[in-house]
């Protein structure tokens, strides 16, 4: 299956788990087209101050790969700076959150699969 950036469905989540702002969110994949167990794929753009609230990843695995932008990412309580090129994975009940701590907007590549 191939996905071409034109063609792939936009969505705006506000507050995603009691995070702040509306996050524009690219659906590389939509939902019913992901096979296995991939949950979600979407590109998120983030305006500075924007987040995404502490969640924990019970069932699942969460991957964030850093595309732009200055983030900062709390998981499990420690907090870390990332930029592009960084990744997180959480999984194994452990919660994180992020939150776009530069000047402009920053983009991630956000994958969830189910164990």
């Amino acid at each position: 299956m191939i996905a071409k950036y034109a063609e792939m469905s936009i969505t705006e989540r506000a507050n995603i788990q009691g995070g702040i702002g509306v996050i524009h969110c690219r659906n590389v994949f939509e939902k019913e087209a992901l096979i296995g167990k991939t949950r979600y794929f979407a590109r998120m753009r983030f305006k500075p101050g924007e987040s995404i609230g502490a969640h924990p990843h019970v069932d699942n695995v969460e991957f964030y790969y850093i595309l732009s932008g200055d983030f900062e990412v709390t998981e499990e309580g420690h907090k870390e700076k990332l930029q592009a090129g960084d990744a997180v994975m959480t999984g194994n009940g452990d919660v994180h959150s992020i939150i776009n701590i530069g000047n402009c907007d920053g983009e991630l590549l956000a994958i969830v699969i189910d164990n």
